[in-house]
């Protein structure tokens, strides 16, 4: 392949908030701008309109993965927060989310 080559990989995440996708994209350290309807962050961009994620690079679908790992914790710390639960990471990606009766 020739070294001015660029790969580019579409991938449907799915239905998403993209306020939460930028969360997660800065908890990954990809430095997102939302600029008119996409986020741009490193390696990529992600269409608020289209909802497509366009990847550049190696190793996409492991990329988009972790995206999707770093999506699911931002929804987990929103919903608790949300809803006033008690909630602390116990491993990488793994939480224990308490419901507070009162």
């Amino acid at each position: 392949m020739p070294c001015d080559t660029i790969q580019t990989t579409t991938v449907d995440i799915g239905k998403v908030d993209h306020k939460l996708l930028m969360l997660a994209l800065s908890a990954l350290g990809l430095n997102p701008r939302l600029q008119g309807d996409a986020i741009y962050f490193q390696n990529g961009v992600y269409s608020i309109a289209d909802k497509q994620l366009d990847l550049r690079g190696t190793n996409v679908e492991s990329r988009s993965a972790e995206l999707k790992r770093a999506y699911s914790c931002e929804v987990v710390k929103t919903t608790a927060k949300k809803f006033n639960w008690q909630w602390k990471q116990v491993e990488n990606n793994k939480f224990q989310v308490v419901k507070r009766s009162f």
